[in-house]
């Protein structure tokens, strides 16, 4: 099998999901032949340049609001919780590990802190989005059965939404997912203004945006807005996304410095 491409997995560093989100993006990344590395709070960039130095991809997970500051936004009563500790290191992060042409992969926050990082903005809620007011969501509640039932070990899947997500010709998640998939949704926020390079790749009925990719980045760089680590066992084109990531994540470039 040979050495087993390093990820360094960025999660939230003060919400009541932190073991939730450790344990179930480093089982799927295992079973894709990854060494998955929980990424620590590096507030500067010359300590996230170490860690890249030794990485091979990486991964953003979900978790609060963006601070809509960073793509000029006021707040508001609509924001769910913030966590400006991390938005400073992953907004930092996406453009370090692009010049260095790692691949990334972001899930529901995840994703939009791609498109933020790269100058995009986002919808501080659905319900200020023509058309799109009343997005499906199962919203924190429905996340929060998710999380205790995978703590448990329950074995059980709760219910949560789903709605229907077409996906663009020609993109890497229409190889993995066909036209179109029924997936789960959570968020509350979603993509508004597309960032620099970034390719709106899926949408639900409604217009919302639930997938991009940036095609001219060096390395795989794809955000989905859904939770793609549920389901990785049952479904086999999400563990399809995990897979083509860490197929990236060996193919990428040698680990040195831009």
């Amino acid at each position: 099998m040979g050495r087993r491409p390093v990820i360094l997995v960025s999660i939230a560093m003060d919400d009541p999901w932190g073991d939730y989100w450790a344990r179930v993006f480093t089982r799927p990344l295992l079973a894709a032949g990854a060494l998955p590395l929980i990424l620590p709070g590096l507030d500067d960039a010359a300590s996230r340049a170490v860690a890249l130095e030794q990485a091979d991809g990486v991964l953003l997970g979900g978790g609060w609001d963006i601070d809509p500051h960073r793509y000029g936004e006021a707040r508001s009563d609509l924001l769910w919780d913030l966590d400006p500790r991390r938005d400073e290191i992953e907004l930092g992060l996406v453009g370090e590990a692009m010049e260095r042409g790692l691949p990334i992969v972001g899930t529901c926050r995840g994703m939009q802190v791609i498109n933020v990082a790269l100058g995009g903005s986002l919808y501080l809620d659905a319900s200020l989005h023509p058309g799109a007011e009343d997005h499906l969501s199962a919203g924190r509640e429905g996340f929060q059965e998710l999380v205790e039932l995978e703590l448990a070990d329950d074995g059980r899947v709760p219910g949560p939404a789903k709605h229907r997500v077409a996906f663009a010709q020609g993109s890497a998640l229409h190889d993995l997912y066909g036209d179109h998939a029924s997936l789960n949704s959570f968020h509350h926020q979603h993509v508004r203004d597309l960032g620099a390079g970034v390719h709106a790749t899926g949408h639900s009925d409604d217009g919302v945006v639930e997938a991009i990719e940036v095609p001219a980045a060096r390395g795989l760089v794809i955000g989905v807005q859904w939770e793609m680590q549920e389901g990785w066992r049952t479904d086999r084109r999400h563990f399809a996304l995990f897979e083509r990531f860490v197929q990236a994540a060996r193919d990428a470039v040698p680990r040195v410095a831009p």
